[in-house]
């Protein structure tokens, strides 16, 4: 879990050990794009207005909105911005990481 307020990322060690390699690397992932999402809004309020125009600002302000008015249950949740995106990243980074160490260690 992300915690917007503190900055920092809280995993249930519990839950990881019950869980894949695959599942754990895409909760990990997962929560790290939630603080990438918080850098970018971040970055985006420091930022002058012309410089806000750029691609990977575009999402922003949705962030900022989702953020203010964060949903914690059920579609409602499951279909903000802010976890479809960090859902899809991990999705793609955690079978890109798996497959390169299937490669490293032969294991293809």
């Amino acid at each position: 879990m992300y915690d917007w307020n503190r900055r920092d990322i809280t995993i249930d060690m519990q839950l990881l050990g019950q869980s894949t390699a695959a599942e754990c690397m895409d909760t990990v992932l997962h929560e790290m794009y939630h603080h990438y999402q918080q850098c970018l809004v971040d970055c985006y309020a420091a930022m002058e207005t012309e410089y806000r125009t750029l691609r990977v600002f575009r999402q922003v302000p949705e962030y900022i909105e989702e953020t203010e008015h964060y949903q914690t249950d059920g579609m409602d949740y499951y279909d903000q911005d802010l976890e479809r995106d960090a859902r899809d990243y991990a999705d793609y980074r955690a079978g890109y990481y798996l497959d390169l160490v299937a490669e490293l260690t032969g294991e293809e």
